[in-house]
Parts: structure tokens; C-alpha cells; sequence
């Protein structure tokens, strides 16, 4: 079917009907899939199972070819059709999720305690007026997993991590070599002359490389279910080291986005780090210009409490607190009365600083503490100004700033 349509593209001169033709055909794959993850979970035999899955990887392999080849020959094309997106979510996202939901469901395997604020979700993706979803949730009615089952599902999650990674990587690099500089480099460059329109090869770039990201992060949310027979221990902390890595790195490209910081809020949170997580999502809101209509929804995803609420600094947890209660639109009473608590404990630590100043090591992360409290506070202030929270309210978090 795709091989007609490529032909029937030839013959069209408007780009538009281009888009809409490949739309469509995605959509089309997307739907076929979908259908295919249905009958999947209907299986009694791992040879109707294998049966499934080798129609399902020939379709995804013709969908990632073609996008694939799009991408390399037509990038101005490929990043208005949002063609990256497609291949993303249609040929490996919507396959990882499919595998996870049946894991999570039937296998205990792992106390997935970091990752409990997931449980349940659907998610999805819009892009050229339409939704792409990710595949439903199996019915209880659908019975237990068999051993076999367990084991099928866990091998397929692994494979298709390793299978992602090395292919956006690689996507990423040849992208990359494409534009004749660096990554970095490139984004560098538009920060400098901002007036200079980027190459389309470069936008792709970046949504490749948040794809990468987002890769590490599944991994370290679901690699502690896959402990099945040759499946080895994994080591999570290296895992999520890697996603932070990839996060930060694709900041760098992400110059005019919040979505990466929004990932990273993900990643903390998971990571029962409140302080960086509330960090993250405040940095996120600054690139976002409907604060007001989210502000209920805000932070929900930060855990209520530390992983270690014993040793967790006390700033931190204050101004955490301060956050949520002006975000959550909270009175202002409860606003105020958590803004002398912040207001004590920072009196404390400079009274502190002030005693014991030369064992004060300004090469430690002492600094990088400082910033993110003042992001904290200032996107606080933006915010509490844009929901209105009152004068009293902005002065207070003004004055804390």
C-alpha cells in the first residue's frame, strides 16, 4: 500500500496534498497496528503470538523506512508533517507501551513505587489536527499472564530498547553530520544570531534526540520488571544518570521549549527528588503562556514527600511546600503563614553562613542550590502574578526572591 501511494506522490505538485496523503497513511499504519496489539493479546500459543508480531514488525519496518528516508531527503517536509513524530510514536512508542501495560498488569516483578503516578494513564499525541493514541489498557477479563507470556513480553520490552536507542541514535548522527557542525555548535549559533532562520534538519534533530532522552527514561522507570530468567540486574542509578544526561544535553538544543524541562521534572519526580522536581516543572511553566488555566493541575506529578524526608534540606522542602500552596491556589492565609516558615529558614542559613563563613565551600553545589531557588521564586512571582494571588502574596514571594 505504501509502495502506490510513494508513486501516487510523485504526481502531486502540492505540498499540502503531500502532507495530507502521508497524514493519512500513518494514521492508516497506526490504526492496523493497533488492531494487530488487540488480537496479540488474544494469543494462546507463543507460535500465534510470533505469528502476530512478525506481520506487526514488517509493517513498522516499512513505516520507519519511509519516514526514515523523508527525514534525510526532505527535512523542510519531514518537520512541517511532523513526520518524526509518527515514526517516534507509531513504530516504537506505542509498541513500548503495549509491552509495559501487559508487564505492569500481570507481573509483579518490581515494587514500581517510583513510578506509581503513571499507573493507569493514557497518553497521546497531537500533531496536524489529528490524534495519534497510544494503544488502550487490557481488560481484567483478558485473564493472567502464563509463565511463557510473562516471558515473551519481558524479552520483546528489552529488545525494543536496545532496537530505539541504537536507531535514534543513529538517526541523530546522521542528522547532525548532515548540518556540518556540531549539535551544540549549531544551537550556539542561533542563540547568537537569532534572526537567522535554522536549517528544518535541526528542529527534526531536536525532537530525535528528546526521543533518546525519553528512551532512558522508560528504561529506568520499567527495566526493574524485566529481571525474567537471562535478564540480568540492572544498574537504574547509571540508567537514570543517562536520561539526566541526554535531558540536559537536549536543553541545550531545546533553546525555545519547556518540554524538556518537563521530562526532567518527570525524571526527578520519579526519583522522589521533590526539590528538583518542583525545580524542573517551574522552569517548564516559564515557556508556557496559559499558567493560569493549569495552575490546578500543577506539581501533581512531585511526590508528596521525600524519598528521604529525614535528611531532606529544610529550604528545600519549605519553598516546595510554598509552591504547591500558591499553585494549587491555596488561601492566602496558608500562602502567607508558609512564607514566614521559608522567610525563618532562610534568616537561619545566612545567620549561619554569616558565623561560619570561611567553611563555607563555594565549590561545592552551594551555587547551584542558590540558582535554582532563585528560578524557583522568580517563576513564582511571574506566576502568582498571571493567576492572581493577590498584591500581598506577590510582595511576600518578591521579597523571599
Amino acid at each position: 500500500m505504501l509502495v502506490v501511494r510513494t508513486q501516487v506522490l510523485k504526481c502531486w505538485d502540492s505540498s499540502q496534498a503531500f502532507l495530507v496523503i502521508i497524514c493519512r497513511h500513518c494514521r492508516e499504519v497506526g490504526d492496523f497496528l493497533r488492531t494487530r496489539y488487540r488480537e496479540l493479546r488474544k494469543c494462546t500459543t507463543p507460535e500465534a503470538m510470533d505469528a502476530i508480531w512478525g506481520d506487526v514488525l514488517v509493517h513498522r519496518l516499512v513505516l520507519q523506512t519511509k519516514c526514515e528516508h523523508l527525514i534525510h531527503t526532505q527535512p523542510a517536509f519531514a518537520n512541517k508533517a511532523g513526520v518524526d513524530k509518527y515514526l517516534w510514536h507509531l513504530v516504537y512508542y506505542d509498541t513500548i507501551v503495549e509491552c509495559r501495560k501487559r508487564l505492569r498488569l500481570y507481573t509483579p516483578l518490581h515494587n514500581l513505587s517510583h513510578t506509581s503516578s503513571i499507573s493507569g494513564s493514557t497518553e497521546s499525541v497531537s500533531f496536524q489536527g489529528s490524534q495519534v493514541q497510544s494503544s488502550c489498557s487490557p481488560s481484567v477479563s483478558e485473564g493472567v499472564l502464563e509463565e511463557w507470556q510473562r516471558e515473551w513480553w519481558s524479552i520483546t520490552l528489552q529488545t525494543l530498547f536496545k532496537e530505539a536507542l541504537g536507531f535514534f541514535q543513529g538517526l541523530f548522527s546522521q542528522i547532525v553530520q548532515s548540518l556540518n557542525m556540531t549539535s551544540l555548535g549549531y544551537a550556539l549559533d542561533i542563540i547568537n544570531q537569532p534572526q537567522a532562520a535554522s536549517s528544518a534538519a535541526f528542529w527534526v534533530a531536536r525532537r530525535v534526540y528528546m526521543y533518546v532522552g525519553d528512551l532512558y527514561r522508560y528504561q529506568y522507570m520499567y527495566l526493574p520488571l524485566l529481571t525474567y530468567n537471562e535478564i540480568g540486574i540492572v544498574d537504574i542509578q547509571s540508567i537514570h544518570d543517562l536520561a539526566r544526561w541526554t535531558y540536559a544535553r537536549a536543553r541545550a538544543l531545546f533553546v525555545d521549549s519547556g518540554r524538556v524541562c518537563t521530562q526532567l521534572a518527570l525524571l526527578s519526580a520519579y526519583a522522589q527528588n521533590r526539590f528538583e522536581s518542583v525545580f524542573w516543572q517551574m522552569c517548564s511553566m516559564c515557556y508556557n503562556d496559559k499558567l493560569a488555566q493549569r495552575r490546578k493541575g500543577g506539581l501533581l506529578r512531585a511526590p508528596a514527600t521525600s524519598g528521604d524526608s529525614d535528611t531532606e534540606d529544610p529550604i528545600e522542602s519549605s519553598v516546595v511546600e510554598l509552591v504547591q500552596a500558591v499553585l494549587r491556589g491555596r488561601d492566602n492565609a496558608e500562602v502567607l503563614k508558609l512564607y514566614h516558615d521559608v522567610l525563618a529558614v532562610l534568616e537561619e542559613d545566612l545567620e549561619d553562613i554569616r558565623n561560619n563563613i570561611d567553611e563555607l565551600d563555594v565549590a561545592s553545589d552551594y551555587w547551584t542550590r542558590e540558582y535554582q531557588l532563585s528560578v524557583i521564586l522568580a517563576a513564582l512571582l511571574t506566576a502568582s502574578t498571571l493567576i492572581d494571588s493577590g498584591t500581598k502574596v506577590s510582595v511576600c514571594i518578591q521579597h523571599l526572591a
